[in-house]
């Protein structure tokens, strides 16, 4: 057990590193936001051209989140503006967040819990 966990966690290091590589800003890597986020089944989300990076993962209990990581301001207000306001966002310097619910409701919650493991602020995009 112990064993699987090391090179789950020796996987999930290189994989940051590989982030923060391929991003080449000053900004966090959406890899290494998702492991503060403690998300399973990271997966790159198809190249957004404006995104440096863009990853879906699941939040513990299942809440699918999609982090992006951007160079410039513009191309991040520009992804905030373009999320439904029902859904949308928390973001720092350099990234955004936002999830899908698998069913009716809030997803404050959920952004609370982004804010207090990633910093950052809940934003709408109808600001």
């Amino acid at each position: 057990m112990r064993l699987r966990l090391l090179a789950a966690v020796s996987a999930l290091a290189w994989t940051t590193i590989a982030g923060l590589a391929a991003c080449g800003s000053d900004g966090p890597a959406a890899t290494s936001l998702a492991s503060k986020l403690g998300c399973g089944n990271v997966t790159q989300v198809p190249e957004n051209s404006s995104a440096q990076q863009d990853i879906d993962c699941d939040m513990p209990g299942g809440v699918a989140v999609e982090i992006v990581t951007f160079g410039r301001v513009s191309d991040l207000n520009s992804w905030i503006h373009s999320q439904p306001a029902a859904t949308c966002c928390v973001a720092g310097k350099d990234w955004a967040a936002t999830v899908t619910l698998g069913y009716s409701g809030s997803a404050d919650p959920y952004f609370q819990k982004m804010v207090h493991a990633l910093g950052g602020r809940q934003v709408s995009s109808a600001s």
